[in-house]
């Protein structure tokens, strides 16, 4: 081999090398591209996500105050419930025991009476039948 050919040789091995590190160099550019626009979509999904998670946690706050409100309103109305109850069954009672003193006055007052008229009636028995 000659000096020249061995000179060509070496020539057309570096156009060659030159073409494929060109090639390399526009296939890590064109990865590069794809990473980046890869990256900027997982960014704004990872925006999305965090906008989501932020929403979600904000919503479960709101409901969870919600319920606490809930639960002291059912709390509050099951309280006076209970108070009014009290108060009705008292007021129930108190009418109950009035109502059972005054019939039993009545009654006392009605044997009374009966007893004074069967003692009236027996004198006026007692007078007839002593006249007879």
């Amino acid at each position: 081999m000659t000096p020249e050919e061995r000179f060509t040789k070496i020539e057309n091995l570096l156009a060659s090398l030159t073409e494929h590190q060109a090639a390399h160099d526009a296939r890590l550019e064109r990865m590069e591209v794809a990473i980046d626009i890869g990256f900027d979509k997982v960014q704004r999904q990872l925006e999305a996500s965090a906008k989501t998670q932020s929403f979600l946690v904000d919503s479960q706050t709101f409901l969870t105050e919600r319920l606490s409100e809930m639960a002291e309103i059912q709390r509050k109305d099951r309280e006076d419930f209970q108070q009014r109850h009290r108060q009705m069954e008292e007021d129930f009672n108190a009418r109950h025991r009035a109502l059972d003193e005054e019939f039993t006055a009545k009654l006392n007052a009605l044997i009374a009476a009966q007893t004074e008229t069967e003692r009236k009636l027996q004198r006026w028995i007692d007078r007839q039948n002593g006249g007879q």
